[in-house]
């Protein structure tokens, strides 16, 4: 027999609890993406960088096969609160390596309560 999880069993405040607990201090830089219109070229321009908190975890620290499948080729993950906000082309900076945001953010849902957003993060050499 399956017992349906109900979404009162995980406020949201859990995951809150969670990342304040296993975050760490990440620089957060926004990208803007550029088209020329003549010639189509692409250009990046950086903004002001800030210091955002969240769970970071590269492809390496990795030791549970299930959890590997999150990946989908990227080199690392971060988990933030719903309430940071983070765009796509954008830089996060952590321990002194650059990761870029190639893919829009994910919220994660459980029921219809938005409880993190997962980002993949891939390495800028």
């Amino acid at each position: 027999m399956v017992t349906p999880r109900n979404s009162q069993a995980y406020p949201s405040t859990q995951y809150d609890a969670m990342i304040t607990k296993f975050s760490k201090s990440l620089t957060y830089t926004p990208v803007v993406k550029n088209t020329n219109n003549v010639t189509g070229d692409e250009t990046f321009t950086e903004g002001t960088s800030t210091t955002i908190k969240g769970v970071f975890y590269r492809k390496d620290d990795i030791w549970n096969i299930k959890r590997f499948g999150e990946m989908q080729g990227a080199d690392a993950i971060m988990l933030i609160k719903t309430s940071q906000t983070v765009t796509r082309n954008s830089k996060i900076t952590f321990d002194s390596k650059d990761y870029r945001i190639k893919n829009d953010p994910v919220k994660r849902y459980i029921g219809a309560d938005e409880q993190y957003i997962m980002v993949r993060l891939f390495r800028v050499w």
